[in-house]
């Protein structure tokens, strides 16, 4: 189903109507499950970005599975899937680790990076030596068919360091690691669990290999910036993050925030809001981040309520003599039938301008699976026209059967094929899948 839509933008802060006009039309597209997890020690629930391997196969990590240390769930996956050597085989997962809770990490959620070496770093809500979550990295072995390596950089503690980080790590200048801490800090005020408000934090790599890297807050939110999400940081070239809040703003009803290096070594980092959600036609809720484009253009999504399905937007930078960014819908979502309700995931920008996200919510609620009148969620693409309007189109609607439901992972795109996970349903119960749609 494809859905245009016209964006009319405007300045920070400033509150305006918006025209939408809608036009329909159907559009088919294949959606193939590549692979179904069956909770056992191939993991299940898979969180992460899938990361391409460069000949066809994907990483990727399971939040539960393997490991049986935590709770009779399972403590999560590094695995590998590789494609099959014929045409129509079956694809082959491979559990490269196994992740065993504390002192080991657990539950590891996206972000998970790559870098050029091929050592992969992540992050894990739970496990560490204080249960407090921990940043690990993955590395290969030294001999194709060796055990990978796994190295535990920071295990947090819940003081000022922060605790829980749920949204995995970014890389910055220098090599650095930057990730949110949904607890600790200094802050305990407003809607704070006792355990603080949460940080935005740092991870320095050592000056020497072998060396420890080292662990900072930079940035110490007032009240906590989300709750029940996953908050993905973004960086530009010039080392600033971005990243948003569900509570905070002017108006308390959520933000996209910016923090910039200091000038000096020693001085602190810097924290401005670029826009505070108005609960009007803007909505209100953005929980998943943003992604940047390469003019400094930032895209993200509202999450929205049961009745407000949620929204796409865009955020311009500032131009020559103003400080205001400029705020620009570009998506209402209308939720089932018609397509996706409640995005919670970031949103994937391709090298050709189109958006691709996920909706945890909306499409074809056809199987008792999934949460009664909620769905079981969409794929969905956004795509710029001329004129200055963008065009969604739904890629796949799931039914909560063989195909999987609820997607909870951002989605992967390579050469025009959309790759991403499930987090629940498949052909083994509620585990998850892999798939790929093809448009």
């Amino acid at each position: 189903m494809k859905i245009s839509v016209w964006s009319k933008c405007v300045p920070m802060l400033l509150v305006a109507g918006v025209l939408l006009l809608f036009q329909l039309a159907t559009f088919a597209q294949t959606e193939k499950v590549l692979y179904s997890f069956q909770s056992g020690s191939d993991g299940s629930h898979p969180t992460s970005n899938l990361i391409p391997d460069g000949s066809g196969g994907f990483y990727g990590i399971t939040h539960a599975g393997g490991g049986t240390n935590c709770g009779g769930y399972g403590c999560g996956t590094f695995f590998h899937l590789n494609p099959p050597a014929q045409a129509g085989g079956a694809w082959t997962d491979t559990v490269l680790y196994s992740f065993q809770g504390t002192p080991d990490v657990s539950q590891p959620d996206f972000e998970l990076v790559k870098d050029k070496a091929g050592n992969f770093y992540g992050a894990t809500e739970l496990g560490g030596q204080n249960n407090w979550g921990a940043v690990f990295e993955l590395s290969p072995p030294a001999q194709q068919g060796g055990a990978w390596t796994e190295t535990i950089l920071y295990n947090f503690t819940d003081g000022l360091d922060g605790a829980v980080p749920e949204g995995g790590v970014v890389f910055g200048l220098g090599g650095a690691l930057y990730g949110v801490g949904t607890y600790g800090g200094p802050s305990k005020t407003g809607n704070c669990y006792p355990d603080g408000c949460g940080v935005v934090f740092q991870l320095l790599p050592p000056a020497q290999q072998g060396g420890a890297w080292t662990e900072s807050a930079i940035y110490n939110f007032p009240a906590n910036p989300t709750l029940g999400h996953d908050l993905k940081l973004a960086t530009n070239p010039s080392g600033k993050l971005f990243g948003t809040t569900q509570y905070l703003g002017s108006n308390s009803l959520g933000s996209v925030f910016e923090l910039m290096p200091p000038k000096a070594k020693g001085e602190p980092w810097t924290e401005h809001d670029i826009y505070s959600f108005t609960g009007g036609f803007d909505e209100f809720w953005p929980v998943a981040g943003v992604v940047i484009d390469n003019a400094g253009n930032l895209y993200g999504t509202t999450n929205g309520t049961e009745n407000i399905l949620g929204s796409v937007f865009k955020l311009s930078p500032p131009k020559s003599g103003s400080q205001d960014w400029t705020y620009s819908l570009l998506y209402s979502f209308l939720g089932s039938p018609i397509d996706g309700k409640n995005p919670q995931t970031p949103l994937t920008l391709d090298a050709k301008g189109n958006l691709f996200g996920t909706t945890y919510g909306g499409g074809i609620n056809s199987n008792s699976n999934c949460f009664v009148l909620v769905g079981c969620g969409v794929i969905f693409e956004l795509s710029p026209t001329t004129g200055g309007g963008w065009t969604e189109t739904v890629l796949h609607e799931f039914k909560g059967g063989k195909d999987g439901s609820t997607p909870e992972a951002p989605v992967t795109v390579v050469g025009g094929v959309v790759y991403g996970t499930t987090w629940d349903d498949g052909p083994f119960g509620d585990n998850g899948t892999v798939f790929a749609i093809h448009h």
